[in-house]
């Protein structure tokens, strides 16, 4: 019997690598199985010399097909580790899970209530989604609700929750109307109009006042024109609308391209507008508002709040986290449920809601409370989770994970 060339085991290793690559690109997965390829090269090398030598003795040949089960494993786990360690993390949440908690009514969109408390969801109402949400100078809160782009309806909630007053407007499918908040009137860029509803209850719509001359004024032209005016900034805001094809100030057709401006501000207590061609890029709707009447609530469900205004504790006061069940984890954090308690000072509810977290901290519930109180309001975060309340209203606002509740 010839003795082993060793030349020939080593082409053999390679043998053993170039056909694991051309095996590799063949295949229809994904390019992950070429990076797990070429990380087990060396280890494919040695099988290879294992492989030849196997022909020459009998003990070796028993070592190569235990490596090369081995390492069939060990990559199919390399391969697979993602999914592997998510469905274990998964399964271990699930078995962690407190069984006092397994009973918990999950938060969907129909009312839950438990005791005194009912928790009512405001995000959506019979198919129509929340689209903005306000208070009123009489403390009542006002929601806006669209279906597509052709239904709105406008809600009025009084102190204690109750819906006291609406407003439908339906338009027919090829005329377009866009509705914005601006100092709580409400204004239809499209035919340039506004309504008094949410400060008076009047439901009509009235044309804006338009300032003459301005089609092609450009961004120093409107700086100008507020500054000599001495127009109060804060009244003042842009909002951008594509393809306008009619101007009813003019009865007349516009074919603008791209966007135009509109610069709407408040003077004589009514709103006026310049309307230009031109981009105008300085006003953004949120810099030049007015001070809300609860300036806390602008910060309910909102990511872009500063954690230095807030104090932070590990004691809980009225958002009582208990468990977050994982059902999709991510590198840190993961998707899926909040078990969770609401607590107040003559009752509490009790339920799980979808949300998420960013970190292993948040889901092992070990990451702070923020609190913020500010005259009446009071505004507390944990996670993706924010109540709000208020000294002046008979009910709490609940945002998880950017959906809006009423809790009274």
């Amino acid at each position: 019997m010839k003795k082993p060339n060793i030349f020939l085991a080593i082409l053999t290793g390679f043998g053993f690598i170039v056909l694991s690559i051309i095996c590799g690109l063949g295949s229809s997965l994904s390019l992950r199985i070429i990076d797990v390829l070429l990380l087990f090269t060396p280890i494919i090398f040695v099988l290879g010399l294992l492989c030849y030598y196997s022909f020459y003795y009998k003990s070796v040949k028993k070592i190569f097909w235990v490596s090369v089960c081995l390492t069939v494993l060990t990559m199919l786990y390399t391969y697979h580790k993602d999914e592997i360690e998510e469905s274990y993390t998964v399964w271990q949440s699930q078995q962690f899970l407190p069984k006092n908690l397994k009973n918990y009514p999950e938060l969907s969109s129909k009312e839950l209530t438990q005791g005194k408390k009912t928790i009512t969801p405001l995000y959506e109402r019979g198919g129509y989604s929340l689209k903005k949400k306000f208070f009123n100078d009489q403390y009542q809160l006002v929601t806006l609700y669209n279906k597509s782009n052709t239904s709105f309806y406008f809600f009025k909630f009084d102190t204690s929750g109750k819906i006291i007053d609406s407003l439908s407007l339906n338009t027919a499918e090829k005329q377009k109307r866009e509705f914005h908040i601006k100092d709580k009137y409400i204004i239809d860029t499209y035919t340039l109009s506004y309504s008094t509803w949410a400060i008076d209850g009047n439901p009509e719509f009235r044309p804006m006042k338009a300032i003459e001359g301005t089609d092609f004024w450009k961004e120093n032209d409107v700086r100008t024109y507020i500054s000599k005016n001495h127009l109060p900034t804060p009244t003042c805001y842009k909002i951008g609308v594509r393809n306008i094809e009619w101007r009813p100030d003019e009865q007349k057709y516009y074919a603008a391209s791209g966007y135009e401006s509109i610069v709407v501000f408040i003077q004589y207590g009514m709103p006026h507008y310049i309307c230009s061609t031109n981009y105008i890029y300085s006003f953004q709707n949120t810099l030049f508002e007015r001070t809300p009447v609860f300036p806390l609530f602008m910060k309910l469900g909102a990511d872009d709040f500063y954690y230095s205004d807030f104090q932070s504790t590990y004691t809980r006061r009225k958002i009582l986290p208990q468990y977050f069940l994982v059902e999709k984890a991510f590198d840190e954090g993961g998707e899926g449920k909040l078990f969770m308690q609401l607590r107040f000072n003559n009752a509490s509810i009790s339920f799980k809601a979808d949300t998420y977290m960013w970190t292993s901290e948040g889901i092992a519930l070990k990451t702070p409370t923020y609190y913020l109180t500010k005259g009446n309001e009071e505004l507390e975060k944990f996670e993706k989770v924010d109540l709000y309340s208020n000294q002046l209203l008979q009910y709490q606002l609940l945002s998880i994970t950017g959906q809006l509740y009423m809790v009274k």
